[in-house]
């Protein structure tokens, strides 16, 4: 019983989350994706400055991977609660220049089969 009333939330869950477009064609690709971080994220986190460990200037759509899919979800996650950019960054990006990266994020963490992560972070009663 207790399992169908998690897999009913993260059903609810994911069709909240996921908005329809994300069923259509991959409209934002790396080439959205990619310029999106290198204004906003690669000063910080970039070849030279790796802040957090985390470099951007060339990271890959490895969603299929553990560790892969564990550094996007960690980006979503910094995303989604607005901690990245920092709020005191001078160059804020639009809320929907990040909505598209977050869309994309998501599109391909399912797509992997690897959103249950995300999920599971999302459902969590912290």
């Amino acid at each position: 019983m207790k399992n169908s009333f998690s897999v009913l939330g993260i059903t609810l869950l994911t069709s909240v989350i996921i908005s329809p477009t994300l069923l259509v064609a991959d409209a934002n690709s790396p080439e959205t994706i990619q310029p999106y971080f290198k204004e906003y994220c690669v000063k910080c986190h970039g070849l030279d400055k790796k802040k957090g460990k985390l470099s951007l200037h060339r990271i890959k759509d490895d969603f299929g991977s553990e560790a892969g899919s564990q550094r996007w979800i960690e980006i979503l996650n910094q995303l989604t609660f607005g901690e990245m950019p920092p709020p005191d960054e001078e160059a804020r990006p639009e809320s929907s220049d990040t909505a598209e990266v977050v869309e994309w994020v998501q599109k391909r963490l399912i797509e992997t089969g690897k959103a249950d992560g995300y999920l599971k972070k999302l459902l969590a009663p912290e």
